[in-house]
């Protein structure tokens, strides 16, 4: 039987798959239910990468031995067999998000860390990547109200490894700092905003810059989280500029400033 560790592992190694071309809504995981035709692809993802372990579909699946391109459909399915949990995610769970309050998820990733009580680290198909397009990428989520519920599929579960320990990103810039992209804007929850992310090099550049200014409590893990993000608040406070926890151009250049350091 497949375990929570081979599907995790087939989604990692998805990470950075884009549209082709970009912003078509066409994929790989797309053409499995709609072949040649674009459409929205986060369920498909899940449903393709669980077809991949052999996950043995029930038969009242929407679409027999593939799963379903839907994540309301997934979510009925879980419902009828009893996989459907609303509380205490565990790793290999199928987060659903429903962000317009309509009792319809709109999302779906699955849960690849449970970082703390507040937090988790997903992998998600049609989400905001590093490099501003929809791809398949890692993303820190809040445990709020935008989870509707956990899809807990029966997988055999494996004793979850440590997350992986900080790493301070290589600088990128001939002054000792990598630049911020123009298009780019760090925040806890782009909500797949273009331009807009919450992992990568440039955010554990960011972290790494603030606790060497003196913001101690700040870890270095390359995720943008409620650390970060309320890190950020109390800098922009402190410097007088707009507070909203989203670090684009002036944030950016504020911090790495050398004459202003607290």
């Amino acid at each position: 039987m497949a375990t929570v560790d081979d599907l995790i592992n087939v989604e990692a190694n998805q990470l950075g798959y884009t549209e082709q071309p970009p912003g078509s809504n066409h994929t790989k995981f797309g053409d499995v239910f709609f072949p040649g035709q674009p459409a929205a692809w986060c369920a498909a993802f899940q449903s393709w990468a669980l077809d991949q372990v052999g996950f043995a579909w029930p038969p009242d699946t929407r679409h027999p031995g593939k799963g379903d391109p839907s994540v309301g459909f997934l979510k009925g399915l879980a419902q009828r067999h009893g996989w459907w949990v609303t509380a205490v995610p565990q790793r290999g769970d199928l987060a659903c998000f429903e962000w317009e309050a309509d009792s319809w998820p709109d999302h779906i990733g699955i849960v690849e860390h449970v970082l703390d009580g507040a937090t988790i680290s997903t992998i998600e198909g049609n989400a905001s990547g590093p490099d501003h397009t929809d791809e398949v990428a890692r993303h820190s989520r809040a445990l709020d109200s935008t989870i509707a519920g956990f899809i807990r599929l029966p997988l055999d579960a494996v004793v979850a490894p440590p997350p992986p320990p900080p790493q301070p990103p290589e600088p990128v810039h001939p002054g000792g700092h990598p630049d911020l992209p123009a298009w780019m804007v760090l925040c806890q929850q782009p909500n797949g905003r273009p331009g807009f992310t919450n992992h990568g090099d440039f955010v554990g550049a960011y972290q790494h810059r603030m606790h060497a200014r003196g913001w101690n409590a700040l870890g270095v893990d390359g995720i943008f989280g409620p650390q970060t993000d309320a890190t950020t608040r109390a800098f922009q406070k402190e410097k007088s500029l707009t507070v909203d926890g989203e670090v684009g151009p002036l944030t950016w250049a504020t911090a790495f400033r050398t004459d202003n350091v607290t």
